[in-house]
C-alpha cells in the first residue's frame, strides 16, 4: 500500500517533519495543528494522466472524418478513459509537474 498527502509539498530547504495519525491527521511539527489529511491508497497499476488520454482520444477521432468506424472506435476509447475508476484526482493547480 501506499500514502498519499494532498496539497503536502516538498520542503525548498531543510527538513519538513511530518506525524501521521492512524485517523489520516498530518500535522506538521512546527505547526502543532492538522494540517494535512493522509489518504491510504489501494493497490493500483500505472497511474497517468487520464485527462490527457481521452483528449487524444477525442482529438484523434475528430480528425478520422474518412473513416468513421476508427472515429467510433476512438470514441468508445474516450468514453472508456472517462469513466475509468479516479485513485487521485486531478491537482487543482493542473498539470503532471505538479505531482
Amino acid at each position: 500500500m501506499s500514502l498519499y498527502i494532498p496539497g503536502c509539498d516538498l520542503p525548498k530547504e531543510g527538513n519538513k517533519l511530518l506525524v501521521i495519525f492512524p485517523d489520516g491527521v498530518v500535522n506538521e511539527v512546527e505547526r502543532g495543528t492538522p494540517y494535512y489529511e493522509a489518504k491510504q491508497l489501494s493497490p493500483h497499476g500505472r497511474l497517468g494522466d487520464l485527462d490527457e488520454l481521452e483528449f487524444y482520444f477525442d482529438e484523434s477521432a475528430e480528425g478520422l472524418h474518412g473513416t468513421p468506424r476508427w472515429a467510433e472506435i476512438f470514441r468508445e476509447c474516450a468514453k472508456a478513459v472517462s469513466e475509468a475508476k479516479t485513485i487521485i484526482p486531478a491537482d487543482p493547480e493542473g498539470g503532471a509537474d505538479n505531482a
